[in-house]
This record gives C-alpha cells, structure tokens and sequence, in this order.
C-alpha cells in the first residue's frame, strides 16, 4: 500500500498467492473491528526513522472484553495455504489491537496463528493489546515463528471466571519458536504466564 496513512474501513484479505506490502512511515488507523485476514502472504517492514504504525481511530470501550468497540481485529493467520511465501514484520508499532468473538477468534490481539510457520516477527513494538482467553498480543498453534527484538508493554487477555487467560504477551501452542531478546514490561493474565 502506497500512503502515508491507510484508513481500514472494513475486512481485508489478503488472498491465497497474494502479497500485502506496507511501505516504511505508513500509520494504518482501523475505523472500526476490523482487520486482516491472510491467506496468502504479507510484508509489512518499516526502518528505526520511519515505523509502521498499526491502530484504531476510536478506542472508547477498548477495555470491554465482550465486543471489538475500541479495537481492530489484527492479522489472523488461520486459513492460510501451506505455500505461502513467508510473511515479514518488522520495525512496526501494534497498538489496541483486540481478539473476541466466537472460541477460535478469542486469541491473540495482533496475531491469530495456526498451522502456518513462516512469519519473521522482528524490532516491533506490542503495546496495550487484548485478548479474551489466550495470547494478549500474539497467540501460535502448531506456527513455528521467529520473534526476535520486540518489546511487549501493557498487554492483557484473560476472563473474569474459567477459562482464565494465558498468556498476557504471548501464548504459544504446540510450536517450537525462536522467542530471541525480547523485553516484557507490565503484560498480565486472569491465569497463568502474566
């Protein structure tokens, strides 16, 4: 996408074979719960100058665990063919991103991953995500990653009663990640791993 700012303003998919770029300095403002839904591939990689900036416009009702008022609805990774090229993060700002909604779309504030491996996750920043049950920021299911050089601040999942969340960063699922110099500061859970 070629912009300084991108306003979403409703679903994105990004289809099997395809490729979403993002250039450096971009800022992608959701107008509403919206987000990306990827089958195919995405590139979204900023520099230390000119960051991708990922947020909403609005984030009254952010803090309700119940709706998507006050949040977008981050990359789902959950159909995505298994010959994807690999999809590229790095040098972004993900902010008020927010996973509720039915028990596969609970998860992961920023990234809903299963069954794909190939995202490089590198020198962003994760700050006040949510999720309603698992991974506040990031949650993988069977998605061997790389993470490297990103910071986690203020991320949150979690229910007031059972299931209780897991993960107030990022919950991980039977996958082996490289997780490699990361900072967390100030993440929580209802349940285990803060």
């Amino acid at each position: 996408i070629e912009a300084d700012t991108v306003l979403l303003a409703g679903e994105v998919l990004v289809p099997e074979n395809g490729v979403l770029t993002f250039l450096p300095g971009t800022i992608i403002t959701a107008t509403g719960f919206y987000g990306f839904q990827v089958a195919g591939s995405v590139l979204a990689e900023g520099t230390d100058e000119f960051p991708i900036i990922f947020s909403v416009s609005d984030t009254a009702g952010f803090y309700n665990p119940e709706n998507g008022r006050g949040g977008w609805d981050g990359f789902n990774f959950m159909n995505t063919s298994l010959i994807s090229d690999s999809s590229v993060f790095s040098n972004c700002i993900f902010e008020f991103g927010k996973a509720y909604g039915d028990s596969i779309e609970k998860m992961g504030g920023v990234f809903n991953i299963r069954d794909f491996g190939r995202i490089r996750i590198s020198d962003c920043g994760f700050n006040n995500n949510r999720a309603y049950y698992w991974g506040g920021a990031i949650f993988a299911e069977s998605a061997n990653i790389l993470i490297r050089d990103c910071s986690f601040n203020g991320n949150f999942c979690g229910t007031p009663g059972p299931p209780y969340g897991y993960g107030g960063a990022i919950c991980i699922r039977y996958s082996t990640i490289d997780l490699l110099g990361c900072r967390f500061t100030d993440n929580n859970s209802t349940g285990i791993g803060g």
